[in-house]
């Protein structure tokens, strides 16, 4: 599942020094670039697991400041991966959600099989839409095909989303 956002939540495991050679080494030597920051929340400190605390937001423009900054970037998007609760009517999933960038599907060579993806405008203004997963839209549509659920709203982690788009059956 996945649904745009104006703001996404991320910490550097690295230090400037080695992000600035790491980019030029990735622009030196490869032509397909891959780079993810995961974000770090807990770290572990004599033993003890303890939370991580101000780490920097990112959002959108960041992104695109990012897709600037290599030579020859052709696409780029920014995403955070975690797990809600969705709902439609009777029918309840807990769901993998990958909140992204509308450059995602383009990045992640993505198929929206029923409907569209959302939009730059639409997560800059961070509309409330969704693309559903095939599997999941599967099982919020029941017996219905899921294109049923296009136009339809769904409760995600307690707040109301429209699916836009369900992405094509994987093959």
């Amino acid at each position: 599942m996945i649904i745009g956002v104006a703001a996404l939540v991320a910490a550097f495991a690295i230090t400037d020094g080695v992000a600035a050679w790491s980019r030029d080494m990735l622009a030196r030597e490869s032509s397909v670039q891959d780079v993810a920051i995961t974000p770090v929340t807990m770290e572990i400190v004599n033993g003890r697991t303890r939370r991580v605390r101000g780490y920097p937001v990112f959002e959108a423009e960041d992104a695109d400041r990012a897709g600037a900054e290599v030579p020859g970037v052709m696409r780029y998007a920014l995403t955070l991966n975690a797990t809600a609760p969705v709902e439609y009517l009777d029918r309840r999933a807990s769901a993998q959600l990958t909140l992204s960038t509308a450059g995602l599907a383009d990045f992640g060579g993505m198929t929206v099989g029923f409907g569209r993806y959302f939009t730059d405008a639409e997560v800059a203004r961070a509309a409330p839409v969704i693309v559903l997963g095939h599997r999941l839209a599967e099982e919020l549509a029941g017996e219905r095909d899921p294109l049923w659920l296009i136009g339809r709203t769904v409760r995600l982690a307690g707040q109301q989303r429209e699916v836009i788009g369900v992405l094509a059956a994987p093959t």
